[in-house]
């Protein structure tokens, strides 16, 4: 996450220069908001993966996901739009719209996953 997002400039500012720091930052993150077996069993239950083409507005981009969870034995059908934007030569996760990390990945990893279909 810490090389394929890119985050408001406040956030970039007091971010760690070290991608171990900044994952061991999430995993407590998760762990103290009590939201480690949510995301164990919603990352360990999908499948089947796939972006589709972009639709490119300047250095916007939404690129359409799908993927299937399975949940309570039920295999369900997601999708969702990953919301992308430039930054030099790469593609990152566009988390630039709020400087509160948390609120940003819970909105846009939900549009992400997206719903079911």
């Amino acid at each position: 996450m810490y090389s394929l997002s890119l985050f408001s400039t406040n956030v970039r500012q007091k971010m760690p220069s070290d991608p171990e720091e900044f994952a061991s930052g999430v995993r407590k993150g998760i762990s103290e908001s009590g939201g480690e077996k949510t995301v164990n069993d919603l990352f360990n239950n999908m499948s089947d993966l796939a972006v589709g083409e972009p639709v490119l507005h300047g250095d916007k981009a939404a690129v359409p996901t799908s993927s299937t969870i399975t949940m309570n034995g039920r295999a369900l059908s997601f999708k969702g739009t990953a919301h992308m934007t430039r930054d030099g030569d790469l593609w990152k996760w566009d988390l630039t719209f709020t400087d509160d990390t948390k609120a940003a990945v819970e909105q846009e990893l939900q549009i992400l996953v997206g719903k079911p279909q």
